[in-house]
């Protein structure tokens, strides 16, 4: 379609009729054709002139038209962007959300002298810098901080996750958001264990590198996330997601499916296997608990598990198979003490471990309940 001239018609028109409604059609159409590149160098200018005019208009609707067709635009003035992101929400929120314009200069000036929602939509720009998101998190906001820290394009720096961190509390939604970055410095991933809920932990170990003891230990012990426990009522296809998780995250290691065999997570071990193997879950589950242990043989190959673990396997589903439990309290911690003081006893060619699971077993017994050593 071919662009249409501004001419001094269209301003001698704007004077004819001064209604909102012509101010309003006035801004969107110069704005199109200004986004658009179609005016020419004296058209532009006048343009310009216009939208000087029309950003000042008492009408929020024509103002706000003038934002929305504007907003994209790398060639609007300065003082004018500038002047539209300090406007009211319904005039600066679409500038503010995309404007190439505004400067970090601009987008800090605007988290100090605007309200929450332009706060909000600063912290959701692409590509952040580290002083606008440190500038976000002085707002005390927490919709923006939530916010920024949703933003994965963000960058911010370990002092300011360091800042986020001290005014955590457990179960705030800005730690989750903290846990879901897509990448936390090691020593802020320590700092929010300490201060998050148990299924964040969990999330934390799925998410973020950290020493493979510190990982094994709080997948293990986590009980409100999906990870069944032997008595757990956990569906087992959130097992089976959870699983999928740690596999995508190179988090299944080989030392938390012993351990969670040796500890009773029979679900996560099934599903461990399985995920592993490549094999559905009723197929894997079957083949497990074959009781000429075949099965298991064979989900172990295809599992391409270490050779050294398949007597470990075999013998702790046989153990599975003569305890039962007693029906009365802490029955899983008494018979996570009796598997493991069991799987102690075989002859060492039968049962293998690497020395770190042999001392987290070992561990596991030195913490049990006294109730469990029944």
């Amino acid at each position: 379609m071919a662009a249409r001239a501004l001419t001094k018609e269209d301003v001698k028109r704007l004077i004819a009729d001064p209604s909102v409604e012509n101010r309003e059609d006035t801004a969107a159409h110069l704005g199109q054709e200004f986004s658009a590149g179609t005016l020419r160098p004296a058209e532009k200018d006048l343009a310009v002139g216009i939208f000087e005019i029309l950003a000042k208009d008492a009408a929020v609707r024509v103002r706000a038209a003038l934002s929305r067709t504007l907003k994209a635009s790398p060639d609007i003035p300065h003082s004018l962007a500038v002047r539209l992101a300090k406007d009211v929400e319904e005039v600066a929120l679409p500038l503010i959300e995309v404007s190439e314009v505004l400067t970090d200069a601009d987008l800090i000036d605007i988290l100090k002298a605007c309200g929450p929602a332009h706060q909000t939509t600063v912290a959701g720009r692409t590509g952040l810098s580290e002083a606008v998101s440190a500038a976000v998190i002085e707002t005390d906001n927490d919709d923006a901080i939530g916010t920024l820290l949703a933003n994965s394009t963000a960058r911010i720096s370990e002092a300011s996750y360091e800042q986020v961190v001290g005014g955590i509390e457990q179960d705030d939604f800005i730690a989750a958001a903290m846990v879901r970055r897509p990448s936390l410095p090691l020593s802020i991933t320590e700092k929010l264990l300490r201060v998050v809920s148990e299924n964040l932990k969990t999330e934390i170990a799925v998410r973020h590198p950290l020493p493979e003891e510190t990982t094994t230990d709080l997948i293990l012990r986590s009980r409100d996330r999906a990870l069944i426990e032997f008595t757990s009522t956990s569906p087992a296809a959130d097992v089976e997601r959870f699983v999928r998780e740690l596999h995508e995250n190179g988090r299944l290691t080989n030392s938390l499916i012993v351990r969670a065999l040796c500890m009773g997570d029979i679900g996560f071990f099934e599903a461990a296997l399985a995920c592993r193997a490549k094999i559905a879950l009723p197929s894997a589950r079957k083949l497990i608990h074959d009781p000429g242990r075949l099965g298991v043989k064979a989900v172990h190959a295809k599992a391409q598990m270490p050779k050294y673990l398949l007597g470990t396997f075999v013998h702790a589903l046989d153990v599975l198979d003569d305890m039962e439990y007693d029906g009365g309290e802490n029955d899983r911690e008494r018979y996570t003490k009796r598997l493991i003081a069991r799987m102690m006893t075989f002859e060492e060619d039968d049962v293998a471990f690497a020395g770190a699971d042999l001392e987290f077993l070992l561990a596991k017994l030195d913490q049990l309940s006294p109730a469990a050593h029944a």
